[in-house]
């Protein structure tokens, strides 16, 4: 009977917490959520299929670990340092065409590696590429030159490609984001300039800010869903 009993049990426990945990461990978006799943996933087998191990302290164990991966979550969620320490932070890898090799080396990652990259996304020339970025999931995300870029509509009535768009961002939950604004040179006094031109009083009513390729700031505030 147990031998029955033990895999419904671990199906509906493992269940309940992947729809408690959410999308985001699903798709493991980063290297800790792959790392958890996994242990998560032999939990599972174990309270499934080991008979020999005594099933409620496994259950337990199994739900013990659910819980710490969901309030971890939470505690990441209303914390941008704990979030960053958990998942890291998208690392430049080629900026204007360049290879950045202190960021390679930062990332554990080797020209090899990230030409297979480029490949797997239909690159076989560094020329092509204007910026890329490793992702924390692993993923390269790349912004081509604007002669790589394909013909939108609008450069075909125009007759010229559009100009390529790189947004730089400098506020992520509220928080200024110091090193980014340095990188463009630009300051606090500059950013709370910016936010009165927009009308906005006060950093804390920014949610999300970047500055776009042409200079200009866009600004995400809290609480303005439309719905």
């Amino acid at each position: 009977m147990e031998t029955f009993l033990r895999p419904i049990a671990a199906f509906f426990a493992l269940l309940l917490i992947s729809r408690v945990l959410g999308k985001k461990q699903i798709r493991q978006i980063t290297a800790f959520n792959y790392i958890s799943s996994i242990a998560f996933g032999a939990c599972t087998a174990m309270l499934a299929f080991n008979l020999t191990l005594p099933f409620w302290p496994q259950l337990a164990g199994m739900f013990t670990w659910g819980a710490l991966s969901y309030i971890t979550e939470q505690v990441a969620q209303k914390s941008r340092r704990i979030r960053l320490l958990l998942e890291g932070e998208p690392t430049v890898v080629i900026k204007q065409g360049k290879i950045l090799e202190k960021s390679l080396g930062k990332e554990k990652m080797n020209v090899e590696e990230l030409i297979m990259l480029l490949r797997q996304q239909q690159i076989f020339s560094l020329t092509e590429v204007d910026y890329a970025i490793l992702e924390p999931d692993g993923q390269l995300s790349i912004l081509k030159k604007m002669n790589n870029q394909p013909a939108t509509k609008q450069d075909l009535q125009t007759g010229s490609p559009k100009a390529a768009a790189f947004g730089v961002q400098i506020v992520s939950d509220g928080q200024v984001l110091t090193h980014n604004l340095q990188t463009i040179k630009r300051d606090q006094t500059w950013l709370d300039q910016q936010l009165r031109r927009q009308k906005i009083p006060s950093l804390h009513s920014v949610f999300y800010a970047e500055v776009q390729k042409d200079g200009k700031l866009y600004v995400d505030k809290r609480k303005d869903q439309p719905y």
